[in-house]
């Protein structure tokens, strides 16, 4: 099964006293090219908007990638993102596209 698309899904609930970090979080949807699709989770603490780039960025090393592949795909990111492979945005970005790829397997 390939990577067809990879979406990230921005969850806020603004409340009154709420801590804004403790509010948020990105939900990614993982389809494949047979339509099975995969959740998984990054909580971006205070930086909602460059995890949310990061995942979209990641995305696009990892479609038509086959979905089982997942240490492979990680390796070949890994080299791509070369000046940031250890950021807290990049490793949370990998995170959630991994969970997703592990619902997709079973």
């Amino acid at each position: 099964m390939k990577i067809k698309e990879i979406e990230p899904i921005l969850l806020t609930h603004k409340e009154k006293g709420s801590a804004t970090w403790a509010s948020s979080m990105i939900i990614v949807r993982l389809t494949t090219d047979n339509g099975m699709v995969g959740y998984g989770e990054a909580v971006p603490t205070l930086r909602i908007i460059s995890v949310y780039n990061a995942i979209k960025q990641v995305a696009k090393g990892y479609i038509g990638k086959e979905v089982e592949e997942v240490e492979k795909n990680y390796h070949e990111w890994y080299k791509q993102d070369f000046y940031l492979p250890r950021s807290f945005e990049s490793v949370t970005a990998l995170s959630a596209v991994d969970i997703a790829s592990w619902d997709v397997i079973g």
